[in-house]
């Protein structure tokens, strides 16, 4: 096809769409009719029966509703189209709210159901704000609402920090750490408030530290039916430089008869052992307490083992020598 084909193509085109001009412009001023007859209508005021989705929150503490608590409602309402048009849209998106602690409870013989009375005053009241301007609300159906319900409770649940740290090399913990709150108020149904022992933090690695931590971290709830009243807790350590030191400690012999008298070689041992320097300065070598057991001697071994039956605060990493010490057994 040439350029000259086209032209005339175009040119018989524009032949015949002005000798339809007449179809177009009647087709014009329609489309401006019915904008304007849409434009009057959405003025006008109208009753309507719109569905819109309802979540219902704020149960009493010691219940908990088994099933959704989103449900569907009616509303018989009256207003400017435009308004009903604006509602009508939102209900698509929106779901809109009842605080049951404001709504009138029915009587039931049913201990495992809760029951609301949905009057038009409490609805009006809860809907106000959410519906916005120009929108009256006639009647409500169903005009109550039923939900199956589980029994809950409270407790006090302790934390367990779930924080790891690692220090740089040369800095030891001072102390195991601790956490503020140590415990936090669970709610539950009774049936699951049973089970729990302990609530977790947030695992964290923390790697690389040489001075004290601090830091506040979240708590993490076991079971989605598991609500925690409150949601952060910080977890603190305590981190220093360390310094290996040792001490000779005397071993003393327990639990043996009033007749029997043990001889130990050699009777004392020496204990290497990590600390910092805060701690050192209170360590006495009566901190310490070595001992051979009467109750753990074997009669096929020559020797018997040192056991630590107590140590200084704020020590780690300690090692005997020698663990084992022989002894000589002799009878009155």
């Amino acid at each position: 096809m040439d350029f000259k084909e086209v032209w005339n193509r175009i040119k018989e085109r524009g032949i015949e769409l002005s000798q339809n001009k007449n179809v177009l412009l009647y087709l014009f001023f329609v489309g401006v009719a019915t904008i304007f007859w849409f434009l009057h209508s959405l003025g006008k005021e109208y009753t309507a029966n719109v569905h819109v989705d309802v979540k219902y929150h704020n149960f009493p503490l010691d219940t908990e509703p088994q099933e959704k608590t989103t449900k569907d409602l009616t509303l018989n309402v009256s207003g400017y189209g435009f308004s009903l048009m604006r509602m009508q849209l939102k209900s698509i998106f929106y779901d809109y709210k009842v605080d049951v602690s404001s709504l009138r409870k029915r009587r039931t013989n049913n201990k495992e159901n809760l029951s609301y009375e949905l009057s038009i005053s409490a609805i009006r009241n809860q809907f106000e704000e959410q519906l916005g301007s120009g929108i009256i609300i006639n009647s409500v159906y169903p005009e109550d609402v039923d939900f199956e319900i589980v029994p809950m409770g409270l407790k006090k649940v302790p934390i367990t920090s779930a924080v790891k740290i690692e220090m740089k090399s040369g800095y030891m913990l001072s102390d195991e750490g601790f956490v503020n709150p140590d415990s936090v108020e669970v709610r539950a149904p009774i049936a699951l408030l049973d089970t729990l022992k302990t609530i977790y933090t947030e695992s964290l690695l923390i790697d690389k530290l040489s001075s004290s931590f601090k830091k506040k971290v979240k708590l993490v709830s076991p079971n989605p039916e598991v609500e925690l009243m409150t949601e952060h807790t910080t977890v603190q350590y305590e981190i220093n430089e360390y310094i290996d030191e040792e001490i000779i400690i005397p071993v003393k012999a327990i639990n043996f008869p009033k007749n029997v008298n043990v001889v130990i070689q050699p009777n004392e041992v020496k204990l290497k052992y990590r600390t910092y320097e805060k701690a050192k300065q209170n360590i006495q070598e009566d901190d310490f307490l070595l001992v051979v057991d009467y109750n753990t001697i074997n009669d096929l071994a020559t020797k018997i083992e040192v056991q630590a039956i107590h140590l200084p605060e704020g020590i780690t990493k300690v090692y005997m020598s020698p663990r084992y010490v022989n002894y000589t057994i002799t009878y009155e």
